[in-house]
C-alpha cells in the first residue's frame, strides 16, 4: 500500500507526485512493510532515506551525514515579501521589508537546514487599493508574521505560518528554495 505524504515534493523532485513508504532493507533490497513485497525502483530513481544513524556501518557516511554547517543565504539589505488574507472584505495584505542582517541557515547532522538568526525590517504594507509606509523592527521572520497576522486578523485562531513557503524575495523565490 503507498502511503501519500504530499503530491509535490518540489526541492527534491521537481513537480513529479510523490509516494512515502514504509520499508526495511533485506538481503540488500527493500521490502514493503504493508505487505512483505519487494520494492523496485527504476533506474535513476531518487530516494530520500530516513533511518537510525546506527543503522549506518559506513564511517565516512557517517561522518558526512553528523556534520553542522552554517551559510549565510541572503545578504542584508535583500528585500523579503509575505502576504496575509485579512477577514470582512479588506482581501490580501502584502508585507514588504529588509533583511537587517544576513539571514543565515544551519544544517544539523543530515536534518533540513533552519533559519538561525535574522532580523528583520517590515518597511511597507499594500493592498490592491493602497499602499502606506511602515518602521517595524522584529528579530525573527516568525515574530513579523505573528505581530501582523494579530494586529489585522485579531480573530484568527492562529498567527503562525512556516516561514519556508511564506517569505519570498524579489525574484519569487520562497525561503524554502535556499534550504540545503
Amino acid at each position: 500500500m503507498i502511503n501519500r505524504k504530499k503530491d509535490n515534493l518540489e526541492n527534491q523532485f521537481g513537480t513529479r507526485q510523490t509516494a512515502l513508504f514504509n520499508v526495511v532493507l533485506k538481503n540488500g533490497k527493500f521490502i514493503n512493510i504493508d505487505n512483505g513485497e519487494p520494492i523496485s525502483f527504476i533506474e535513476g530513481s531518487f530516494l530520500r532515506i530516513k533511518t537510525g544513524l546506527s543503522s549506518i556501518d559506513d564511517d565516512d557516511v557517517y561522518r558526512e551525514i553528523t556534520k553542522n554547517e552554517s551559510r549565510d543565504v541572503l545578504e542584508a539589505g535583500k528585500t523579503l515579501t509575505f502576504w496575509i488574507d485579512v477577514p470582512t472584505g479588506r482581501g490580501r495584505l502584502y508585507f514588504k521589508g529588509l533583511i537587517i542582517s544576513p539571514l543565515t541557515m544551519t544544517k544539523k547532522n543530515n536534518k533540513d537546514s533552519v533559519i538561525t538568526k535574522c532580523e528583520f525590517k517590515l518597511e511597507e504594507v499594500h493592498s490592491d487599493s493602497n499602499s502606506e509606509k511602515i518602521n517595524l523592527m522584529f528579530n525573527s521572520l516568525n515574530q513579523a508574521f505573528f505581530q501582523m497576522s494579530l494586529k489585522f486578523r485579531p480573530n484568527n485562531k492562529s498567527h503562525v505560518c512556516n516561514v519556508y513557503n511564506t517569505f519570498y524575495t524579489d525574484n519569487s523565490l520562497f525561503l524554502e528554495q535556499y534550504r540545503f
